[in-house]
């Protein structure tokens, strides 16, 4: 197929921009913020995806249009040898025993009366939580709207203005906001059309980053190898936009040329242009391609794919004298614009990716241009109308509201996503009370010296393991309910509610949190940081590469936590979760890092094979448990399942160092707190299987499973609810597993 003839389909800007197909390109696009969902006020929605604690999401859609299994308990059929779990429900007569199957014991009054019919969509603790923040962060921004309550916040007034010059009437269906947007996308196009040579590129770099533009080499600040206070820069080699593995013109990516050509010539460049650009393009792709090694294209590759300001490491670098470095090209000053960034000379630069800088002049020279600029044109187009693609794709629809309704919706949609590390901060802090977080961080100091008893018990890790291990426990960063970010980029942004260029503020947004790492750089790494985490996500992470954990307010809700309910409620609860972030230092992925956050050996090579043998048992524990006839797989779930087990073990632990254990109230408020329904279709087979294979892909098990195998394997359930040998929550002593022992 010619090139013409595929441009010549691409004549509306919103029939190619907006019904663009999501490629790989859109991962390099800033995500949306999720933690805050737009609600619906009559459910016509269309697919959604509501996350949930620790990465785990369920997606739903509303072309499905029955409920399966209106009782989605926990009984499981397994034929694995004896240290597998089995829960039967014919081993007693009475199915809501708490010795028999617990999770259904809490949880099935809640099951019978959570009807999906009506909802099609899934439902659980997490799932409703999530929407009890949004909803509370929801009003008290539209009491600041409407005036009922104030707020001297600066940036929370920007927020405010921005919703109110989209709310006013700017626009009357979702494709506006990409019109909108056109302008200020072809204004920065036409800045790189316009430069005029190398020289002319080389003194515009540090504008060009700074305003979203990809340069034609890769940069990114990170946590500095040889001194792990300090910050660093990374340097790294570009990879292909169009062509793809195979590096052959043949192999292209015809969704993202469309999408480029379709925003381009809507615009009103010529066709012969847009060809030539998208012609220069896969050039400059090629050339990317020939002289990069495969192992650095991979390496490249992964920075792409990475939604963080850090880098993403595959390995560690070795340092390059600065000097040396910033003479590599020929033809581009390096050292002016690392100058002009940073503000200072550094000793070295870390190079991921050597091979391409070894054939740096052969990439970037007089010749190649026109390429060059061309390839900047195309990814600049790329990210933007992807990222305007995906918004009106996730933006629900609502059948029979009025053109007021939607516009107030709309303006929160997209002030949310837009303002999404400003409500973050503000209303991470807005939602907990002070004595709340006290609480929270009181009870995670408990577990952390919990942990250590753990560690320091344990029965197979070595003197020089404990050591090591305690180590990186004692140094995991802790971060409660808010970011405390100055996001001082946002200085420099200006929201005026009378405003007819929104998308020119979102951009400004963006690109100002884009850039602080690099202005940042000559500070001291700061693991506090919550980067583009959201507070208000019903969930807690623990992030490797800073070695520490993120526990938002989000999570911090009833019935996770509550300074007015029991300790041993929210032990149960927060509590569980807290530990399980904790044991994600120590699993398969999180022990690759040190206690700097470091992609390093620490562990000693015995406890590393123990820590092996350790992840196989519970992979045993989990393959083939088969529930709603989705077979799951240990190997997917393994980390998640140690950290479910060892979570709990450690919550007891530091329960019962208050002195104040409820054992009853902490089990119940455990399964309370993980219940979740699944729906699937009855009538829809395609959006049931696909629902199934969503399951079965998942890093977590269901819910139902992860509460009865976790506690399966639980000494204290065992003795707290008197568990024998015919129960179904039963477990030989000697078949459980248990992390550090």
């Amino acid at each position: 197929m010619k090139i013409q003839s595929q441009f010549l389909k691409a004549t509306m800007f919103a029939a190619v921009l907006l019904g663009a197909t999501v490629t790989t390109q859109n991962v390099k696009a800033d995500d949306t913020n999720t933690a805050l969902k737009p609600e619906a006020n009559t459910v016509s929605d269309t697919k959604q995806t509501t996350k949930v604690y620790n990465g785990f999401s369920s997606e739903n859609n509303s072309d499905q249009s029955a409920q399966a299994a209106s009782n989605q308990s926990a009984d499981v059929n397994t034929d694995n040898s004896s240290t597998n779990s089995s829960i039967d429900s014919n081993k007693t007569t009475n199915k809501f025993k708490p010795q028999n199957n617990y999770y259904d014991y809490v949880n099935h009054q809640w099951i019978q009366d959570n009807n999906l019919l009506l909802t099609q969509k899934d439902a659980g603790t997490i799932i409703s939580t999530q929407d009890a923040v949004n909803q509370a962060v929801k009003t008290k921004f539209y009491n600041y709207v409407n005036g009922t309550e104030t707020t001297t916040d600066p940036n929370m007034i920007k927020a405010v203005n921005y919703y109110k010059s989209i709310a006013n009437g700017l626009f009357q269906k979702p494709a506006d906001y990409a019109i909108n947007g056109q302008p200020d996308i072809m204004s920065e196009v036409n800045k790189i059309d316009s430069i005029a040579d190398l020289s002319d590129l080389n003194s515009q770099l540090n504008d060009l980053l700074r305003a979203g533009v990809r340069l034609p080499f890769g940069i990114k600040v990170d946590i500095d190898q040889n001194n792990p206070e300090l910050r660093a820069i990374y340097f790294y080699g570009d990879t292909p936009l169009l062509i793809g593995a195979g590096g052959t013109l043949a192999d292209y990516n015809k969704e993202s040329r469309d999408t480029i050509g379709g925003f381009l010539s809507t615009a009103g460049v010529d066709i012969q242009t847009v060809e030539n650009i998208v012609k220069n393009t896969e050039k400059f792709d090629l050339l990317l391609f020939q002289n990069s090694s495969k192992t650095d294209r991979d390496i490249s590759e992964m920075q792409d794919v990475t939604n963080v300001n850090g880098i993403y490491r595959t390995g560690n670098y070795a340092p390059e004298k600065y000097t040396d470095f910033s003479n590599i090209s020929s033809y581009m000053n390096i050292d002016k614009f690392i100058n002009t960034t940073f503000g200072v000379t550094p000793g070295y630069v870390f190079n991921m990716t050597p091979s391409f800088y070894e054939n740096f002049d052969k990439i970037i020279n007089p010749d190649n241009f026109q390429m060059i600029k061309s390839w900047m044109i195309s990814n600049y187009v790329l990210d933007n109308a992807s990222r305007l693609s995906a918004l009106q794709v996730n933006f629900p629809t609502v059948q029979g509201e009025t053109p007021t309704q939607f516009r107030d919706r709309y303006a929160y949609y997209l002030t949310l996503d837009t303002f999404g590390e400003v409500f973050s901060k503000y209303f991470g802090d807005v939602l907990i009370s002070t004595e709340t977080k006290n609480a929270v961080n009181n009870m995670t100091e408990n577990i952390l010296s919990a942990y250590q008893k753990e560690i320091s018990d344990s029965s197979w890790l070595s003197e020089d393991g404990k050591k090591a291990a305690l180590n990186k426990l004692n140094n995991i960063t802790v971060n409660v309910a808010a970011p405390s970010d100055s996001y001082s980029y946002m200085k420099n942004v200006t929201a005026d509610p009378r405003t007819t260029d929104p998308f020119k503020i979102a951009l400004d947004v963006r690109n100002g949190s884009n850039y602080q790492p690099y202005a940042d750089y000559q500070k001291p790494v700061d693991r506090t940081e919550w980067d583009t985490l959201s507070s208000l996500l019903t969930g807690a992470q623990y992030v490797p590469t800073k070695n520490a954990i993120y526990i938002g307010a989000g999570i911090i809700q009833d019935p996770f936590f509550d300074v007015n309910q029991s300790d041993s409620k929210n032990y149960g609860a927060l509590g569980t979760v807290i530990g399980h972030e904790l044991t994600h230092a120590f699993d398969s992925k999180g022990s690759l890092f040190d206690a700097n956050g470091l992609l390093k050996t620490w562990l000693p090579a015995s406890d590393q094979a123990n820590l092996e043998n350790k992840k196989e048992q519970m992979v045993k524990k989990y393959d083939n448990i088969v529930f709603d006839q989705v077979s799951l797989s240990g190997n997917l779930v393994v980390n998640e399942a140690m950290a479910d087990n060892a979570g709990l073990q450690v919550s007891e632990l530091a329960l019962q160092q208050t002195g104040g254990e409820n054992w009853k109230q902490f089990f119940e408020n455990y399964a309370k707190a993980n219940r979740q329904k699944y729906f699937i279709s009855t009538t829809d087979s395609k959006a049931a299987e696909l629902a199934r294979i969503n399951i079965g892909a998942a890093d977590h098990a269901p819910f139902p499973v992860r509460v009865d195998v976790t506690l399966q394997n639980n000494e204290i359930f065992d003795k707290a609810y008197n568990v024998k040998p015919n129960d179904g929550m039963w477990i030989d002593p000697a078949n459980r597993f248990d992390l550090w022992n």
